[in-house]
């Protein structure tokens, strides 16, 4: 294994996948957070589950591609969980996978013409983990998807 620039140092990172998968709230966010600080992590990442409002992203069968806090699990959206980072004196951050969208999504709805996919019929992929890829080339879709991307954090503390 080869890595890149081996001299850097790589910081602690604490990811909730392990201890919630796609099941958490608030409150178990932020304690987690704070046992991640004083374990003496440097990162705490937010993983999948954290998104998505009409569809939200309880299983891998919808939701990805909107990435708007889901109100359910993070009504205050992400400022109590950047402000329990900042206590814990950690970094926060979050995932996303800009490059996917399920067929069962809001983005996919408003711009059907931003995906590339195969001849498959749709209603038959719906409500399956099968992904549709953001079409890059389309015109509108770059745009789109980095602003749908960064809708999340709008007006927060991050």
């Amino acid at each position: 294994m080869v890595l890149r620039e081996p001299q850097r140092l790589r910081p602690i990172v604490v990811n909730n996948w392990e201890a919630t998968e796609m099941a958490f709230d608030e409150a178990r966010l932020v304690d987690l957070i704070d046992r991640a600080g004083a374990l003496g992590a440097e990162v705490f990442l937010l993983d999948d589950g954290w998104f998505g409002t009409t569809y939200p992203r309880d299983d891998d069968t919808q939701g990805l591609g909107d990435w708007d806090p889901d109100p359910a699990k993070l009504p205050n959206g992400f400022d109590p969980l950047v402000h329990a980072a900042q206590s814990a004196d950690i970094r926060f951050g979050t995932w996303v996978e800009p490059e996917m969208v399920n067929p069962r999504s809001d983005l996919f709805e408003a711009h059907p013409d931003w995906v590339v996919r195969d001849a498959r019929n749709l209603a038959s992929t719906a409500n399956s983990s099968c992904w549709i890829r953001p079409s890059m080339r389309s015109p509108g879709s770059r745009s789109g998807c980095s602003s749908r991307s960064s809708a999340g954090t709008r007006g927060s503390a991050t």
